[in-house]
């Protein structure tokens, strides 16, 4: 049995057979799933690294981030993520300001750390 690789689902799984197979379909930009073998584009629920599903001003912390939605109304699927712009962090699934006086020197910061004078 061959089952999707991490970032791909297969709904309406069935045993893979050249004949009936469905062909794995990619999440979202920007987002991928928990491991290997999703079944459900439900299942493309992780925001990579360095991405945000959308910017978030004055939180440097997951817990100060708004809760990723669950769902949105066409899909039950995280919306595609961006690579976080100059000037931000990713962050719970979010892109969150660097603190004042402090930016990113390249899109795509996976930390504060990168957060630099």
């Amino acid at each position: 049995m061959r089952v999707c690789p991490q970032g791909f689902f297969r709904e309406n799984y069935v045993e893979f057979d050249a004949a009936i197979g469905t062909v794995c379909k990619a999440c979202n930009p920007g987002v991928t799933t928990a491991g290997a073998g999703a079944k459900l584009r439900s299942e493309c629920n992780v925001v990579l690294p360095g991405y945000g599903i959308a910017p978030v001003d004055n939180a440097t912390t997951a817990a100060q981030v708004p809760a990723l939605p669950s769902s949105n109304s066409t899909d039950n699927v995280l919306p595609p993520a961006s690579l976080c712009d100059l000037g931000y962090f990713s962050v719970g699934g979010y892109c969150a300001r660097c603190p004042s006086l402090t930016a990113t020197t390249a899109k795509g910061a996976k930390s504060i750390e990168e957060c630099g004078e």
